[in-house]
């Protein structure tokens, strides 16, 4: 799996300026990005001699961007009290000095700075940002900031771009500006919601009963939980944005998170107890199926054959193993001493609509590739997550032989050794009457083989994990 090499203590003299860093062991460029407060697709830009993202050495010496607003990164642990001191506390007072400057740059997604600080405080005071919202990223206009920023648009009778030009930034400023107006009334939890169809398209920042009605359909043929529900009914964000990719990608749909009349369509048959229509896919284990042999092991793929909810079966299940031709398949393959055992469960357990991710944020919730404070999970630290996150996400520890039961039914199943003195090891429990059988990446990456001859020694310390 992706890990620092490590290369001996000869580097280890050189010392790092106050714009660089030297690689220790055991880092990866998501948690350098993580511990200066930059983005990883930043310390990449500053480092254009990494070929790739997941080789890196203990003892290399990393340049780190400066941020937008010309400060130097944030050290560990102090990377939003650092950035608060650098954009201001955000406080709409703070507005005036920007609104009427007429060198005030266009405010978008992306950019940080005293005047995003300033310009969250005025949409917070308006009601267009909650509290909690504005202190999930002060002075960094992300998502929820722009979310704001069209709302206030659209409610004022601005052209709705999410930028803040001067039109924008002058009704902002204005006396007469309105107060953002109350929610649409939404359901309070998912007992009281019917699962509807929606007649309009929604996608992410759309709010009303039927966004709640799209979250209940979805919960309701396996591709969001009643949790994930709870957590923003009526809301479509980042968990419903998700969930509708996952339906889409079963579906054989265009994956793009907005529910349009294809997918509606989908949704429809899906309530009536349909199931996804599965492609023809060769699983002979010798050849790996379109689309699953991209070696840059960070990125996602999409694998043709699927094992969703309601459609699951040890057949279904092992079709998708099989797909991956995990013995050898190129993406798998142990390059420069990295293993990617992680990497095959990632994958198996995307196609199977229950994701055990390799990308978190910091919440150790699944994240985009390379979002702002998201990281990459080695085998330990999947462990982990199976263990605390894991259950929010339908997963659940089992004995050895309820594992195997479950796995017989199609459902996905994990074995998992967290390794107390270095990283860990994963795999996928195969269907089986007799002994358990196991896919696996990793020293040994193989289609179905025993567990100890995946874990050795280990075998008798792994752990199971179900998804229901």
């Amino acid at each position: 799996m992706p890990h620092v090499n490590r290369i001996g203590s000869g580097l280890n003299h050189h010392q790092a300026q106050a714009n660089q860093y030297m690689v220790k062991a055991g880092d990866t460029l998501a948690r350098i990005a993580r511990q200066h407060g930059v983005s990883t697709q930043q310390l990449l830009e500053a480092n254009p001699q990494i070929r790739n993202p997941n080789l890196i050495h203990a003892g290399q010496m990393l340049n780190l961007p400066a941020r937008v607003d010309g400060t130097q990164p944030a050290h560990r642990g102090n990377a939003l009290s650092g950035l608060t001191e650098a954009t201001g506390n955000g406080r709409a007072s703070d507005w005036d000095r920007f609104q009427n400057n007429p060198n005030q740059r266009l405010m978008r997604r992306g950019q940080r700075g005293p005047d995003i600080a300033a310009l969250q405080g005025r949409l917070t005071e308006l009601g267009y940002m909650t509290e909690a919202q504005r202190q999930t990223g002060p002075g960094i206009f992300g998502s929820l900031t722009e979310r704001a920023v069209t709302r206030f648009q659209r409610d004022h009778g601005l052209t709705v771009d999410g930028v803040v030009g001067p039109q924008t930034r002058a009704s902002l400023g204005a006396r007469q500006a309105a107060p953002a107006a109350a929610p649409p009334e939404t359901p309070a939890n998912v007992e009281n919601t019917e699962a509807v169809v929606p007649n309009r398209t929604l996608k992410w920042g759309n709010v009303g009963p039927d966004v709640a009605g799209l979250q209940k359909a979805l919960v309701e043929t396996g591709y969001m939980t009643a949790e994930e529900m709870n957590r923003g009914t009526g809301m479509f964000g980042r968990l419903t944005d998700r969930s509708v990719k996952a339906f889409q990608r079963a579906w054989n749909l265009s994956v793009d998170g907005v529910v349009g009349p294809q997918t509606q369509g989908a949704l429809r048959r899906a309530l009536a107890g349909e199931t996804p229509p599965q492609p023809e896919v060769r699983t002979n284990r010798t050849q790996a199926a379109e689309g699953t042999t991209d070696t840059r092991a960070w990125l996602p793929v999409n694998a043709p054959r699927t094992n969703q909810v309601g459609n699951r079966s040890a057949a279904n299940y092992n079709a998708v193993l099989d797909q991956f031709s995990v013995g050898n398949n190129p993406r798998y393959a142990r390059r420069r001493g990295n293993t990617y055992c992680n990497i095959f469960v990632w994958d198996a357990t995307r196609a199977m609509g229950a994701e055990i991710p390799h990308w978190v944020d910091q919440q150790g919730r699944p994240a985009e590739v390379g979002a702002r404070g998201a990281w990459e999970m080695d085998a330990n630290d999947t462990h982990r997550w199976l263990e605390n996150q894991g259950r929010s996400q339908g997963w659940r520890k089992v004995s050895a032989a309820e594992a195997q039961r479950m796995a017989n039914t199609g459902h996905p199943v994990v074995a998992s050794w967290r390794n107390p003195g270095g990283i860990g090891h994963i795999a996928m429990v195969r269907p089986s009457a007799g002994e358990m059988q196991i896919a696996q990446a990793g020293a040994r990456n193989f289609n179905e083989g025993s567990l100890r001859r995946g874990f050795g020694n280990a075998a008798g310390a792994t752990e199971f994990f179900v998804n229901d």
